[in-house]
């Protein structure tokens, strides 16, 4: 299956949306030559395995269910406006 990755969303957020396991994210970087860590951007393809969706067990299913009725809302990338901005100043050297 591909999946199309939405807005500020990561691969254990398509993990979980798509195969309903956030161990699942690891294979799904695999197979698609990435890392954990990769930041997506938003319309990018992946591949999901099917055999990856249907080798999950019963409660796995539940959570892919629960965002499908619920929309998918699992975005853990930080916030937009973050609260330090990168600089320093010297005032404890």
């Amino acid at each position: 299956m591909t999946i199309t990755v939405k807005n500020r969303q990561n691969i254990f957020d398509i993990a979980l949306v798509n195969v309903g396991a956030a161990e699942a994210a690891y294979a799904i970087a695999y197979d698609n030559g990435l890392g954990v860590s990769d930041i997506f951007g938003a319309g990018q393809e992946l591949i999901v395995e099917d055999s990856l969706i249907q080798a999950q067990g019963p409660g796995s299913k539940r959570v892919v269910a629960f965002y499908k009725i619920h929309g998918d809302m699992a975005t853990c990338d930080l916030p937009v406006n973050r609260v330090f901005d990168g600089t320093f100043d010297s005032t404890f050297n």
